[in-house]
């Protein structure tokens, strides 16, 4: 599945409970059969124990639905990617036995609230239809809301779907360590976690047992559900009641409330009863103990009814020329209205206003607002939708904006070429990565569109190089057109440019590039200064300092590793324990958060930890964008080009 701005992961899955949230987090409690400290330990537990949940519902859809996002980067919707990595070769769904590992970096999500980095390892152990048991390693795993949390142990997790707009998941674990800042907080133990969502209502249920172990006092809490927490997606329970258990017997009733008041919540200063305070927020949740009344208030202006993302399934990384968009919300919608021309649509982006445009019909189910186009969108053109407000049941509104989509037939059509530069006799050698959205591909043709007199060695095939009968210094073109059994045709163009023995650095760029803005450059030593550096002792730096310009490419392996000779076909913006990073940027002009790409280093030597000698090529992708950016550099190297 793709999702705007993220896969399902990130947009479906929305259930936030007991914590996360941009709360203040206000823990005041002065009572003598239960510490402040308990307290706090007990809201925390439903806060990281949920955020697991959260994380398991998308990788159960990973595991029942989408074998097509193996060895895939997907963006989560705030910033950040999760790649993916299938146990199985068959490229399947995984069997009993295999594993999905994913790797987050700097992975922000409105499901989270937080930050995610480091490695997920999820091994199937049950599956059957939509119904789905796991094990998952979570111990490389860290959630960072301003502080790192980390746990340690097996969790079990059991996950059904019961409809597309619901599903249940359920989560155990024997022993499980919560660490904050690298110090250990509590230990969960015989934890049973279970919750509910529908997006018809856009709301959740939740209830848990299970043990309490404070790490930092010694104190033991058993937990169980009283009554079931209820909330709406993204949100604190706004019902139920928690049963807090002493070591000596003594229980102490801790409950969710929900204040409708749409300017104020009731707060006891004199008991100081309040234990988490949600964001500013109309409707306002909150916990408090059972024996307290709450006698004065403070005030909060904003609504709770917000939109959290877009996705579409089914069609791998472009969206289909079927034409159809979900946008998911807080809350269930009530109605919704075009902000333009009263008509709902998608638009070729080239186009102004809504000339061309194809009518789109909206609708409206629970928490969900979709748009399907009424014909089939043409294949290779970049549409947007058009603006539209939705209101919830109290007239509250939001606004929804455009998403901008690359309308394809196949659900991932990828040229890879050993470099974007050719010499006499170095010439670039081409591979395709290609998924129809139905059948697969039964004929290659390779074509050549500059005119040079090329001749391709494997004309029709999806891997290839090309000969020349002169040694010509033009621009090469070349295109791939794939087909399928029903006759539907893929096409991607690459170009290629010759490049002189004596450059030290040279990239080009597709048009959409913002590095480059889809220029190609050649560097070389005689048009300023080139020099190869060190950061920290681990980032390698190849700086180039020209009269008007400057472009530097900056590597780094993953942590704990040095740099050496071989692919390095994932990277990020910021370097993790499995993943290196890669930055190239330059005339005031770089990457933001996100960076797809690869590098592969053909030579590297070291004199006193300082380079001597680099041949470097790498790819990269900004902040989402589907034009690549690719490059050389040669640092007193003559390895080949490709």
């Amino acid at each position: 599945m793709r999702y705007l701005p993220s896969c399902l992961l990130i947009a479906v899955s929305l259930l936030t409970a007991c914590g996360g949230g941009n709360d203040s987090s206000t823990v005041k409690v002065e009572r003598h059969n239960i510490s402040a400290a308990e307290t706090q330990s007990t809201v925390d537990t439903f806060f990281i124990t949920n955020q697991l949940l959260s994380v398991a519902y998308g990788v159960k859809q990973s595991l029942l639905f989408n074998a097509q996002i193996n060895d895939k980067v997907l963006e989560c919707n705030n910033g950040g990617y999760a790649s993916y990595h299938f146990s199985s070769t068959s490229n399947q769904v995984l069997a009993v036995g295999e594993t999905l590992q994913i790797d987050f970096a700097n992975c922000d999500s409105a499901a989270f609230s937080q930050l995610l980095d480091g490695r997920l390892i999820v091994t199937v152990e049950q599956r059957g239809g939509t119904d789905l048991s796991v094990m998952v390693d979570a111990q490389g795993v860290e959630f960072d809301d301003g502080e790192r949390w980390q746990m340690k142990g097996d969790i079990g997790i059991n996950l059904s779907e019961t409809s597309n707009l619901s599903s249940s998941i359920t989560l155990n674990t024997d022993s499980l360590e919560v660490t904050r800042n690298g110090s250990p907080q509590f230990q969960l133990t015989n934890l049973n976690l279970q919750r509910s969502k529908d997006m018809n209502t856009a709301r959740y249920q939740l209830s848990a047992r299970g043990k309490l172990e404070n790490l930092e006092n010694g104190s033991v809490l058993n937990i169980s559900t009283a009554k079931t927490l209820q909330g709406y997606l993204g949100e604190y329970p706004y019902e139920g009641r928690l049963l807090l258990q002493m070591a000596d017997g003594t229980p102490v009733k801790l409950s969710a409330h929900n204040d409708k008041q749409s300017n104020a919540y009731t707060l006891d200063n004199s008991f100081e009863k309040t234990l988490q305070l949600w964001s500013n927020t109309a409707t306002q949740s909150y916990w408090s103990f059972d024996d307290k009344t709450s006698t004065e208030g403070e005030a909060y202006d904003e609504d709770n009814f917000r939109y959290l993302g877009a996705y579409y399934q089914n069609h791998g990384d472009h969206f289909s020329t079927l034409g159809q968009l979900a946008f998911i919300f807080s809350r269930p919608v009530k109605t919704i209205a075009s902000s333009e021309y009263d008509t709902f649509f998608f638009r070729d982006i080239m186009l102004f206003a809504n000339i061309g445009a194809i009518p789109a019909t909206a609708r409206v189910q629970g928490a969900t607002v979709t748009l399907t186009a009424a014909q089939p969108l043409i294949a290779g053109i970049d549409v947007v939708n058009n603006y539209f407000t939705a209101y919830d049941d109290n007239d509250a509104s939001v606004l929804v904006g455009t998403e901008r989509l690359q309308v394809e037939d196949v659900a991932q059509l990828e040229l890879h070429a050993s470099s974007p530069f050719y010499r006499a006799g170095d010439l670039p050698k081409l591979t395709t990565e290609l998924h129809f959205n139905q059948g697969s591909a039964q004929q290659y043709q390779w074509h050549e569109l500059s005119q040079t007199g090329i001749s391709f060695t494997a004309p029709n095939s999806p891997e290839t190089s090309f000969s020349m009968q002169n040694n010509n210094a033009e621009q090469v073109t070349v295109m791939l057109e794939a087909t399928n059994e029903f006759g539907q045709v893929a096409r991607k163009m690459v170009s290629f440019y010759p490049l002189a023995t004596n450059a030290v650095m040279a990239f080009a760029g597709e048009a959409g590039d913002y590095i480059s803005q889809g220029r190609k450059v050649v560097i070389d030593q005689t048009m300023g200064h080139f020099h190869s550096y060190d950061n920290y002792n681990r980032q390698r730096v190849f700086d180039y300092q020209g009269e008007h310009s400057w472009w530097t490419l900056t590597i780094e392996p993953p942590i704990g590793q040095l740099l050496h000779t071989g692919s390095y076909p994932e990277v990020r913006i910021s370097s993790t324990s499995a993943l290196p990073s890669l930055s190239f940027d330059g005339e005031g002009r770089g990457c933001g958060s996100k960076i797809v790409g690869y590098f592969n280093i053909l030579e590297w030597e070291l004199q006193d930890n300082v380079v001597t000698k680099a041949a470097i090529n790498f790819s990269q992708k900004c902040d989402g964008n589907y034009a690549p950016l690719r490059g050389i550099v040669r640092y007193n190297s003559n390895v080949p080009l490709n």
